[in-house]
């Protein structure tokens, strides 16, 4: 058994399926998805959604999002992703405490990693100034 046969196996013991919102890749990824056996099992489907006015219209984009970062961008890619994680966790009847906890946070990850960092660094210094004024 393969890695992708071991994965569709998974997912479907879990209960779990996959969706895909895709633009640059004009269907690729659904094809891939497609061409394992088995895949119909968990794959619902997806949209291509290739110009702007799809980005607009069929994922809710902002179109802010769309005239400062242009259509093919991660801003544009992760505006793209948002809404429809949001959905999906509601769809398959995810509390709000585990939406936050597995869609919000680790989209957040990076953010707080860095934005902690740049507290401590700042703590820390102003730690280490005083320290060194007052000799001990």
């Amino acid at each position: 058994m393969n890695y992708t046969d071991r994965v569709i196996e998974l997912l479907r013991q879990r209960g779990e399926t996959v969706s895909v919102a895709e633009s640059l890749t004009g269907g690729s990824l659904s094809k891939a998805l497609t061409d394992i056996e088995g895949a119909s099992h968990i794959f619902l489907g997806g949209v291509i959604a290739y110009s702007a006015a799809s980005k607009l219209h069929d994922l809710d984009v902002p179109q802010d999002v769309i005239d400062s970062a242009g259509v093919y961008s991660k801003e544009t890619a992760l505006a793209m992703a948002d809404a429809r994680l949001y959905e999906a966790a509601a769809a398959l009847g995810a509390s709000r405490r585990r939406t936050f906890f597995t869609v919000t946070l680790p989209g957040a990850k990076y953010g707080v990693i860095s934005a902690a960092f740049v507290v401590f660094t700042l703590v820390i210094t102003d730690f280490g100034i005083a320290k060194v004024i007052g000799g001990r």
